[in-house]
């Protein structure tokens, strides 16, 4: 996940809130079946979604340029909480539209899960005047964030920052930061295990497998210098190299999948030195980390 700034004031022209007239009747059964995919997956609310996203899902970063429209709170139920009839109301609210790639948005992964702290609180639509209250529709409002605290992570809340909920282990595992208080690491926990973030083929085909090249790259530079291949200017600059390539992928530009990656194995290199390599090995690559950050 990375932060996303949307401007939840400026929908495309698409998601007209006349289009809720047909839905918000909760007497009448058909008005739930006329939800219409033809407006919020609209051709313009997925392309002013690529744009924000830089052609990303919205949960793993994964790079996909036809994603699919998915509802952070459900239209049409709530998996796991029987009789919920879905956040209908939701359907066309763009603070409530996220890309996502198919292996996030399907059913055994976030499809329609949306826990919320103790099922406490089930919101409903605020009707003023006989119209919804769109006021109260957007994601950071109070009747959505304050009343009824969800458990899912969603990268547009304002102010949200991945650091304060996610780690990632020597093993490519994404886990809930121990530092971070107890509803954060909840959310994270929670948000790792519906969407499926450790899914294999994120965490061992991607993750693992960088953190290990990136540390057998080491340990090759580390061996040319010990046996005489390297001077030190040589070992010196092999390194930058390698770090210098990390924080390259690291930045945040139209190309680059896996923001949080990145920045996070950039940002603590020292300690995936210290869990691969073993006693005065660690100390010493630490320390010429050290001197070589301390130089660029």
């Amino acid at each position: 996940m990375r932060s996303v700034n949307k401007n939840f004031n400026n929908p495309p022209a698409s998601l007209s809130p006349n289009n809720l007239d047909e839905v918000i009747d909760r007497t009448n059964p058909l008005h739930r079946k006329r939800i219409l995919q033809a407006t919020y997956g609209n051709v313009t609310v997925v392309n002013a979604l690529k744009r924000l996203y830089r052609n990303k899902c919205a949960y793993c970063d994964c790079y996909d340029d036809e994603p699919e429209v998915e509802h952070y709170r459900p239209k049409k139920g709530v998996t796991g909480q029987p009789g919920h009839d879905g956040y209908y109301w939701l359907c066309y609210e763009w603070s409530n539209l996220l890309p996502a790639c198919h292996d996030c948005n399907k059913t055994r992964s976030k499809g329609n899960h949306f826990p919320v702290v103790n099922n406490s609180y089930q919101t409903l639509p605020v009707i003023s005047a006989g119209v919804i209250d769109l006021s109260h529709n957007r994601l950071d409002s109070h009747t959505l964030s304050q009343l009824e605290v969800p458990l899912l992570l969603n990268p547009e809340f304002p102010g949200f920052d991945p650091f304060h909920y996610f780690k990632i282990s020597n093993h490519g595992q994404m886990a809930p930061n121990p530092h971070a208080v107890l509803l954060n690491q909840q959310k994270a926990e929670t948000t790792i295990s519906k969407i499926r973030l450790n899914r294999d083929k994120l965490s061992l085909v991607f993750r693992k497998r960088e953190i290990r090249y990136f540390m057998k790259r080491l340990k090759g530079i580390l061996i040319k210098y010990l046996d005489g291949r390297f001077t030190t200017t040589l070992y010196e600059e092999a390194f930058i190299e390698l770090l210098r390539e990390i924080q390259d992928r690291s930045t945040l530009t139209d190309t680059s999948e896996h923001w949080f990656f990145w920045n996070y194995f950039n940002r603590n290199f020292k300690v995936f030195i210290t869990r691969n390599f073993n006693g005065r090995t660690a100390v010493g690559l630490c320390n010429t980390y050290d001197a070589i950050i301390a130089l660029v």
